[in-house]
């Protein structure tokens, strides 16, 4: 593909599909499943007979229209454009609310030239999947391909408001500021990305760019192609990372420039000091002043724990004050000092600032469950139970979420109604995960909850998540 950035998208509930194979699995669905598997093994002429049958065999529109998303992959892989485009629309028209054959028809149209028609695409794409960032992260790349910086950023700050602490999504922010010439900002954002994942090589790559070309630190740029490199060794960017090296200057480092706390440096070795808490009250300054708010909030807050860790109490008062004044209405900022509260065991303070970041993005579900976990600290269980209850809504069709709500209300007695209902939904819901036993088991143990509350619990967020996003299928 042209970007190989964008990858077209399978279901993600071909796993569980696969799981049902011999086990009393629908006649029906058997060309479905064994096409899934040959796409996936990449036989991509046999995957394409299998999924030509599936749609024969198969009276379910569903199935059928993620058959033809196969069949569309299928075709993409041997080079079939055509072909794979009418899949793509044949499966939207299937089943409109599948996300995935709105955004690999969006990614085919623009590999096409027609962009308009893309846009449309990943717009849809958006809207069907709540929490999904992929869609509004191609919009953004689009929209800098056009220089419309402002709509770049609006669908950006979208994405990361659904997955504020993704490193793919804080790395597209960080490149659209360097296309605007933020670098201070940029660099911010590529160390926050690389704070939640290490090694995250676009990030890792781009940090290496931006100390070579853009910062004048060829020390640090050295250390980081040499890291990306030590993640990607073939390809286009590992290549242009070994020029890079060639042309950087030696550097004075050791080849280990950041010893390990347990390592006694070596004679004449050059030890990188940790950033103090006034550097990262410097930098948050820094972020403040180019409008980069939540990113001066992150940093406020390192000051403030970096301050705890040396025993600065001015130095700590002053970053908490200078973090609480940016906050205002903003959602992460918010959840932020939420967490920082919930973690020094000021519950009343946390649950202040969690409940500002769960009014302003109301589908978060990370926000809600530190809020019904805050609550049930303070003993607030009204607020914890609709804190629970909103996190249900906001991922009613994934295992884990179910399953770590289920685990919350368990572990107090006034909410274990909700437990009960919460295991017997995941018993129902995920019948091949290794966890039903041990959910079968709880929710027998608990108080009984009347099946009509199950499951009408259940009726209720699958209708409100259908009404504005698919299940979720990715593979």
């Amino acid at each position: 593909m042209a970007h190989e950035r964008w990858k077209l998208m399978v279901w993600a509930g071909v796993a569980a599909l696969l799981l049902l194979n011999g086990c009393g699995s629908r006649p029906d669905r058997i060309a479905l499943q064994e096409g899934l598997l040959a796409l996936d093994g990449s036989h991509y002429g046999q995957s394409i007979r299998l999924f030509q049958k599936a749609v024969r065999d198969n009276v379910s529109r569903e199935d059928n229209a993620l058959a033809y998303n196969g069949l569309g992959i299928a075709y993409v892989r041997i080079q079939q454009k055509d072909n794979a485009i009418r899949a793509f629309e044949n499966a939207v028209r299937m089943d409109p609310s599948l996300v995935e054959p709105h955004y690999n028809l969006g990614v085919l149209q623009f590999e096409s030239g027609k962009e308009a028609e893309a846009v449309i695409c990943f717009e849809k794409a958006a809207l069907i999947e709540s929490r999904e960032t992929r869609p509004l992260e191609f919009l953004a790349f689009i929209y800098q391909k056009r220089r419309q910086w402002d709509e770049a950023r609006r669908v950006l700050a979208e994405a990361q408001s659904r997955a504020p602490r993704a490193p793919r999504v804080m790395t597209a922010l960080a490149l659209l500021e360097l296309q605007t010439n933020n670098v201070e900002t940029a660099v911010a954002l590529l160390q926050q990305a690389l704070e939640h994942d290490a090694e995250y090589p676009p990030a890792v790559f781009n940090l290496a760019v931006a100390n070579q070309r853009l910062t004048n630190n060829p020390g640090q740029a050295r250390i980081h192609f040499k890291d990306f490199l030590s993640l990607v060794a073939v390809g286009p960017q590992a290549d242009k990372a070994r020029l890079a090296l060639q042309d950087l200057p030696a550097s004075i480092l050791p080849p280990n420039p950041e010893p390990k706390p347990e390592v006694v440096d070596k004679p004449g070795s050059v030890t990188v000091p940790p950033p103090s808490a006034a550097d990262f009250i410097e930098n948050a300054r820094k972020l403040e002043r180019v409008g980069r708010r939540e990113a001066a909030v992150n940093n406020y807050l390192k000051a403030v724990r970096e301050a705890e860790r040396a025993g600065n109490g001015m130095l700590k008062d002053q970053a908490l004050r200078d973090a609480t004044v940016l906050c205002a209405d903003d959602a992460r900022s918010n959840y932020e000092m939420g967490l920082y509260y919930a973690e020094h065991k000021q519950n009343d303070q946390a649950m202040v600032y969690l409940k500002k970041a769960v009014s302003r993005a109301t589908n978060w579900f990370d926000a809600q469950m530190a809020l019904a976990q805050t609550a049930v600290e303070a003993e607030e269980f009204d607020t914890a139970r609709i804190s629970v209850k909103q996190a249900d809504l906001s991922r009613p069709d994934q295992a884990d979420a179910l399953w770590n709500l289920a685990q919350l209300c368990d572990r107090n007695a006034s909410l274990q109604d909700l437990a009960a209902q919460f295991f017997a939904r995941f018993e129902k819901k995920y019948p091949a995960d290794p966890r039903v036993a041990a959910a079968r088991e709880r929710w027998k143990a608990l108080p009984a909850a009347m099946p009509r509350q199950i499951d009408n619990a259940s009726g209720s967020a699958a209708a409100t998540n259908r009404n504005a996003s698919s299940w979720w299928r990715w593979f």
